[in-house]
């Protein structure tokens, strides 16, 4: 955000509050207390899910969130599906967790309907982790016609869905799974994307049974989300702060993405016009290691099609991250960099971004 718009921001940091000191500095109950989970509910029905709020549980942010679900539904051994490349957080919990994986095949829309049923049919998984809208790594969307055909499939072989939705905020398909599939799936999000990463806010929405598994889990991981950190978050969607920050990240990916397409013309890039992520294909004269190395080496970031692949065979690709560096002008030269390394020369600038 501009460098104004943070001081504004600093000035009236605690001056709005939903809740007195009293109650905000000492325990909560451990699904958040009721006016915090109404600001949530509010806030995700800007997104396209309406809920009640004793339908939700505030966490520590989405990978807490998912980190409970998965303690929730799985053991040590049990099997889960995955898209065929997904969040890398979330394979990492997998395995950490030794739980065995499966890749579901993917197309421009994300999620195969057939792959998956196939999947159902040939594993003894019960539930798979996906994210329908802004996929990360590869920006795929499902359309209301994908995703009516994923719950179909979701419905015969009783499977839960874990759905991953922190990206929703930006994207054009404006209903998130969990809407048309409410009894089987657990949504989860966070204000990490749509607003700032240290709040370490989030939620899960799912069905009265399992919520109350993952409530449970929440309690043994952290006792509670941060009610102080509930109370701002609350406060700014009462007085308009969230959804002006939320805008505005929303035009600064535009903006940034535009920019990142027209500097990578020519390259074989996946991406979609509101998406934070672009997919690039490597030239053949890279391995996806050497490039990442390079990259790191003239002060570049990016991650490797390995970090998100769930099966051991992955493309030469990476994905670029447009929203990490601070400014337009730092995102410039991080792609003049990887521009310039696509084209086997020698970097134009030399200053770590």
């Amino acid at each position: 955000m501009p460098d104004q718009e943070i001081a504004r921001l600093e000035a009236h940091l605690f001056q709005r509050r939903v809740l007195p000191w009293s109650q905000i500095l000492g325990y909560v109950p451990t699904r958040g207390h009721i006016r915090h989970r109404q600001a949530m509910a509010a806030w995700l029905a800007r997104d396209g899910l309406k809920v009640p709020p004793d339908r939700l549980v505030l966490t520590g942010g989405a990978q807490h969130a998912i980190a409970a679900t998965v303690l929730a539904l799985l053991k040590p051994g049990d099997a889960i599906l995955f898209e065929e490349w997904t969040y890398s957080g979330a394979k990492l919990l997998a395995q950490q967790q030794n739980l065995k994986t499966r890749a579901v095949a993917m197309d421009e829309e994300g999620l195969r309907p057939d792959a998956l049923d196939e999947a159902c049919r040939t594993s003894r998984a019960r539930v798979l982790y996906c994210m329908p809208r802004l996929h990360n790594p590869t920006s795929a969307i499902m359309s209301d016609r994908r995703q009516r055909q994923i719950a179909v499939v979701a419905r015969r072989h009783r499977l839960i869905i874990i759905e991953d939705d922190v990206y929703g905020f930006l994207s054009p398909e404006r209903t998130p799974l969990a809407a048309i599939l409410p009894e089987q799936t657990i949504y989860l999000s966070s204000m990490s994307k749509s607003l700032f990463p240290g709040m370490r806010l989030g939620c899960v929405v799912a069905p009265p049974v399992l919520l109350e598994k993952i409530a449970q889990v929440i309690w043994t991981t952290m006792i509670m989300a941060s009610p102080i950190g509930a109370d701002l978050l609350s406060g700014w969607i009462e007085d308009g702060t969230a959804a002006r920050i939320a805008d505005w990240k929303r035009h600064e990916v535009s903006a940034r993405h535009e920019m990142a397409c027209r500097l990578l013309r020519g390259e074989r890039i996946q991406t979609r016009p509101n998406s934070p992520h672009i997919w690039l294909s490597l030239p053949s004269r890279w391995s996806v290691d050497e490039f990442v190395s390079h990259a790191r080496a003239v002060g570049v970031i990016v991650n490797g099609a390995g970090s998100f692949a769930v099966n051991d065979h992955y493309p030469r690709a990476v994905r670029l991250c447009i929203g990490t560096p601070r400014t337009r002008a730092g995102l410039e030269q991080a792609l003049a960099r990887v521009v310039a390394a696509l084209a086997d020369r020698a970097p134009a600038v030399q200053a770590v971004v």
